[in-house]
C-alpha cells in the first residue's frame, strides 16, 4: 500500500510513542481512550473505519505471537477477538 510505503520508517517511532501510554494509571488509560475516541470520531468516516480495521489486524497478528505467563491473557483474548469477522467494507 502506498501510504504504508511512504511512512514505513515512521512506524517504529509511532509504536514507541503509543506504548508509552501503557505506563499510565488505569484512570489515565481510560481518559486517554476517551480522548482518543473523541478525536477519532472527528475524522472522516472512511478513515475511522480503516483505523478500526487496522486495530483488528493488529489484534489478529498479536494473537499469533509467542507469549509467556506475563502476556498469556492478552494473547488469549486476542485469539478470541480474532475469531470475529472483520469484513469492514471500504466506503
Amino acid at each position: 500500500m502506498v501510504c504504508y510505503e511512504l511512512n514505513k520508517e515512521k512506524i517504529p517511532v509511532i509504536v514507541s510513542e503509543l506504548l508509552k501510554i501503557t505506563t499510565a494509571s488505569e484512570i489515565d488509560q481510560q481518559r486517554i481512550a476517551r480522548d482518543f475516541v473523541k478525536n477519532l470520531t472527528r475524522k472522516h468516516r472512511t478513515s475511522q473505519q480503516l483505523f478500526i480495521k487496522l486495530l483488528s489486524n493488529v489484534i489478529k497478528e498479536y494473537s499469533e505471537s509467542n507469549s509467556d505467563p506475563r502476556n498469556r491473557a492478552a494473547v488469549d483474548w486476542s485469539k478470541e477477538v480474532s475469531k470475529i469477522n472483520n469484513n469492514f467494507p471500504f466506503v
